[in-house]
C-alpha cells in the first residue's frame, strides 16, 4: 500500500531498472556466477541515471540524489561481511538476503557514482557511452573487463595527443573488491588573516570500519583513497568549495576564503560512500 509518491518513484525507478537488464544482463552477460554483481549493479545505477536524464533540469538531479541517498541508507543500516563483487559466494552474516541486496543494489551503484564525483560530470558523461559500447561487444565479461573499460573511457590525451588510461586498481579494491567503508572526521578553526581573509585550518581523519551503522568495528591498518569534497558555507548562501584527497589517517588542509565561514561541510551530499562525518570531535 504505496502512496501516490511512492508509487510513482516506484514506477519511475523500477521499471528503468528491470528494462536495464535487456542490456544489463540479456545483451551483456556475466561469464561465472562470481561475476554476477554487476549485472543488478549496473542496471539499477544506469535506472538512477534515466530519471536524472528523463526527468529535466528542475527535478532530475533532485531524484538521482534521493537514489543516491537511499542506496547510502541501505549500506550502511546493513551488516556488510563480504565485497561487492564476492556477495554471490562468501558468508552473509545471519541475514544473508538484504546483505547480499545491499552490496549488489546499493553498494555497486554507489562506486559508480563515486566514479562521477571523482571525475566530475562531464567527464563521466562522456564515458558512459564507449563503456557500454565496448562491454556489449564482448557479449560475456568479468570484473576486470569492466575496470579496463572504465580505465580507458576515463583516461584521456596527454600534451603530446596521446591517450592514456587512469589507474583505477586502488578503486575496485576498494568498493568492489573490498569491505569496510570509511569514516571520517574534521577539526577546524578559522580566524581573519591580515589581508582581511579568512584562513580555515584543519585537519581531516578517517578510520574504515566494517559492520553497519549501529555496531561498527574499527578495521586497524586499513585506509581508504578518497576524494572528499569540503565546503565552506558563507552567510549570503555563498558556497566555496574544494576536492580533497584523503588516502592518510590525517589529512591537513588550509582553505583562504573571502567572506567570514559560517559552516565547514565534508562530503556535502555523500560524494564519497562514508559514515556520518563527526564535526570537531573524534571517533567514538
Amino acid at each position: 500500500s504505496m502512496g501516490g509518491s511512492d508509487l510513482s518513484m516506484f514506477n519511475r525507478t523500477v521499471v528503468a531498472h528491470e528494462v536495464g537488464h535487456q542490456w544489463w544482463g540479456g545483451l551483456v552477460g556475466n561469464a561465472n556466477n562470481r561475476n554476477y554483481w554487476f549485472v543488478e549493479t549496473l542496471a539499477e545505477y544506469f535506472s538512477a541515471l534515466w530519471v536524472e536524464t528523463m526527468y529535466g533540469e528542475k527535478e532530475g538531479p533532485e531524484l538521482y540524489q534521493k537514489k543516491v541517498d537511499e542506496w547510502r541508507k541501505a549500506v550502511l543500516d546493513t551488516e556488510l561481511m563480504a565485497s561487492v563483487k564476492r556477495s554471490a559466494s562468501d558468508y552473509m552474516g545471519e541475514f544473508p538476503g538484504p546483505a547480499r541486496q545491499a552490496l549488489i543494489y546499493n553498494k555497486g551503484p554507489l562506486a559508480f557514482h563515486m566514479l562521477r564525483t571523482i571525475f566530475g560530470d562531464e567527464k563521466f558523461a562522456a564515458f558512459i557511452e564507449p563503456f557500454v559500447r565496448d562491454l556489449a561487444a564482448k557479449r560475456e565479461i568479468v570484473t576486470l573487463d569492466i575496470q579496463r573499460a572504465a580505465e580507458q573511457h576515463l583516461g584521456g590525451v596527454d600534451a603530446n595527443g596521446n591517450p592514456y588510461n587512469v589507474d583505477l586498481n586502488w578503486f575496485f579494491d576498494q568498493w568492489i573488491e573490498g569491505i569496510g567503508i570509511p569514516e571520517y572526521s574534521v577539526n577546524y578553526t578559522t580566524r581573519r588573516n591580515e589581508e582581511g581573509k579568512w584562513l580555515i585550518e584543519g585537519v581531516v581523519k578517517q578510520r574504515v570500519v566494517c559492520g553497519s551503522r549501529l555496531d561498527k568495528h574499527s578495521m586497524p591498518g586499513v585506509l581508504f583513497r578518497g576524494v572528499v569534497p569540503i565546503t565552506v558555507v558563507g552567510k549570503k548562501d555563498q558556497k566555496w568549495r574544494k576536492k580533497l584527497v584523503v588516502e592518510s589517517a590525517e589529512t591537513p588542509f588550509r582553505l583562504l576564503v573571502p567572506e567570514r565561514p559560517l559552516e565547514v561541510i565534508l562530503n556535502e551530499n555523500h560524494a564519497t560512500l562514508a559514515h556520518d562525518v563527526l564535526v570537531n570531535q573524534d571517533f567514538k
